[in-house]
């Protein structure tokens, strides 16, 4: 089965999204999904952006992770309380750790995301 590049967006926008959320609540994979009781592997696969969350996954891990659905789907560019108060890039690059094993695509959707997530001053 292959994706079209749409949903492929959608999957990488969830992928860094999650990557950033669990990063900055200082969280591995492994705690998401024990709080949220969903497989470590499913989670492992929305962080690579191999695959995307059933709405009733997002809901799950977004009420762990307090942010709403549509923001850690990439519905939203609305700015999670936990993004309030990043004052430059080598901070956002600080907590999300992990950046340089990001592919050259990854690297490119990562900054087209927190450009819409800072606040601009």
């Amino acid at each position: 089965m292959t994706i079209s590049d749409e949903q492929a967006a959608r999957y990488a926008q969830c992928s860094v999204r999650l990557r950033h959320i669990l990063a900055k609540k200082g969280m591995k994979q492994q705690d998401l999904a024990d709080r949220c009781g969903i497989n470590k592997t499913s989670i492992s696969q929305y962080a690579k952006g191999i695959l995307a969350p059933s709405v009733k996954h997002a809901k799950i891990m977004a009420k762990v992770l307090k942010v709403s659905p549509a923001w850690l789907m990439g519905l939203t560019d609305d700015v999670p309380e936990v993004f309030v108060g990043l004052e430059n890039d080598r901070q956002i690059i600080d907590f999300v750790g992990g950046y340089t094993d990001l592919s050259d695509e990854e690297k490119t959707l990562f900054w087209q995301t927190l450009r819409k997530l800072v606040p601009k001053n």
